[in-house]
């Protein structure tokens, strides 16, 4: 992680109720050796609730200067004045790329303290009318390599993952809203791919067929980690191929046209149902790549009702007598 060498803080307990005039941050960055590093990116992020954003700091060098300005926070295109977090990111050639903890930007009249943990937990105390100052030591970027496995250690070969540097999931469903995407790779034959070096959360995605990650985030497919070697192995869990085989009868006439629906129950964040097989000349549904683990709820409509539903992982009946069925209505049936 990066060090600290603070010059000077200042801090103040307590918060006027007056409007406040300029409040500065400036961070210089140094290498190891305490080198000067020129920085190529610098950034704020910004978390708020249903969306993630970047604003680009001007870099002089080694270094940044932020002034809180309340009314930064209300211009165009800059989401500052509805998040609920923010964040501080730079980067410089040969060293890792480094965010700092998350921090809350002033948007009204009064000016409450600031405490920016930067690092290791030391911080940065910032008060209304301050010139906070501070030195952050980069490190030098190490080779990062990610594998990935499954449950019995067998590499999850020729598979996408998406790798980013993540900074917010805040939204009602959970899915990254702040994440700037670093890799876009396919697993190599040993399920490894490499990564860039930063001192930050990794947000990965995986973009396999019939797999999750077994620690994942919100999302099967989602996993948040941090990368503190050389190698970091991430597991996978694979589904369990269970060909699906059902016939449909009436009174023991097969019923054709009878149709298995599968539905991931996404609600508002997402179309996550359709069609999966449909009953042929014999009433049999039948579904040789079917996943029980991959559909939470499964339905079996004719006529555009619901004659049969429930989760696959408890089970699917082999044969369904429409005749001693009870019918519904379901959104699933409808035309």
């Amino acid at each position: 992680m990066a060090r600290l060498t603070f010059f000077c803080v200042t801090a103040v307990f307590f918060f006027s109720s007056f409007a406040f005039g300029a409040t500065t941050i400036t961070l210089r960055f140094r290498g190891p050796q305490g080198e000067p590093v020129r920085l190529t990116r610098a950034e704020i992020l910004i978390s708020g609730w249903g969306y993630g954003d970047e604003k680009p700091i001007p870099a002089s060098g080694d270094t940044i200067r932020l002034t809180l300005d309340p009314g930064a926070a209300l211009q165009d295109g800059f989401k500052l004045a509805a998040a609920e977090s923010s964040f501080l990111y730079v980067e410089a050639a040969g060293y890792a790329g480094w965010r700092s903890d998350a921090f809350d930007w002033p948007t009204g009249a009064q000016f409450k303290p600031i405490r920016l943990v930067l690092a290791d937990g030391q911080s940065l105390v910032i008060t209304s009318d301050a010139d906070a100052t501070a030195v952050v030591t980069l490190r030098k970027a190490t080779p990062r390599r990610i594998t990935l496995l499954d449950e019995q250690g067998t590499p999850v070969a020729a598979t996408r993952l998406v790798v980013s540097m993540f900074w917010s999931d805040a939204n009602h469903c959970g899915r990254f809203s702040g994440a700037r995407a670093l890799v876009s790779s396919l697993t190599d034959t040993t399920g490894t791919i490499v990564v860039p070096d930063i001192d930050s959360e990794y947000g990965l995605q995986l973009g396999g067929d019939h797999m999750k990650f077994v620690r994942n985030e919100n999302w099967p497919e989602q996993a948040i980690v941090r990368l503190n070697s050389t190698d970091t192995v991430v597991q996978v869990h694979r589904y369990k191929q269970t060909p699906l085989h059902v016939r449909v009868v009436n009174r023991g006439v097969p019923v054709k046209g009878a149709s298995f629906m599968v539905d991931l129950q996404l609600g508002t964040c997402g179309a996550g149902s359709g069609q999966a097989a449909v009953s042929d000349a014999d009433g049999v549904i039948s579904v040789p790549d079917f996943y029980t683990e991959e559909w939470p709820f499964v339905t079996i409509c004719y006529a555009n009702k619901e004659w049969w539903a429930g989760a696959p992982s408890e089970g699917v009946p082999q044969t369904l007598d429409i005749a001693t069925a009870t019918s519904k209505s379901s959104y699933l049936c409808e035309p």
